[in-house]
């Protein structure tokens, strides 16, 4: 499961590949770590692009959100996916990982994918979607797409 350019993807979406996953459940793991991790200003930056959250500086856990106050804790699932993967690639980047990331909004999902690119993180997806654009090199159960079209045939033939 590691990439071989560094541009590559790797996808896997067989349910055969569920039981392998590092992180599964990402708000499961993303609570379980969050509080071994200082957040610096390119982790508040990801809230902010994601979820349009600030990280109140004199509050460790605290953020701020459209919606009112709340806690890292009430970041969306998409969010903390990424979040995450950041967390893997800073703390384990030698460690081949697999993680979910099924439940994540398609608003976030380009920046999985750019974030991952070439590193020893790989996805497994259970859903359509479709990158913005093609310029990373997707590989979906081992084997390479060329464009749109076959990545999508690929996500929604292990679908059916």
């Amino acid at each position: 499961m590691k990439a071989y350019h560094n541009d590559d993807v790797n996808i896997y979406t067989l349910s055969k590949y569920a039981d392998k996953c590092t992180i599964f459940v990402n708000d499961q793991w993303f609570n379980k770590v969050r509080s071994d991790w200082a957040f610096l200003e390119k982790h508040a930056n990801i809230i902010y692009t994601v979820d349009k959250a600030k990280l109140k500086k004199e509050e460790y856990m605290s953020i701020i959100t459209p919606f009112g106050v709340g806690n890292t804790g009430n970041l969306s699932t998409g969010c903390k996916t990424l979040l995450n993967i950041v967390y893997l690639l800073e703390k384990h980047a030698d460690m081949a990982s697999l993680v979910n990331i099924t439940e994540a909004g398609d608003a976030v999902v380009d920046r999985i994918f750019e974030t991952v690119a070439g590193s020893n993180v790989s996805l497994y997806l259970r859903r359509s979607v479709c990158p913005s654009n093609m310029r990373l090199n997707y590989i979906i159960n081992g084997v390479p797409v060329a464009d749109e079209f076959e990545f999508l045939e690929a996500i929604v033939l292990e679908e059916a």
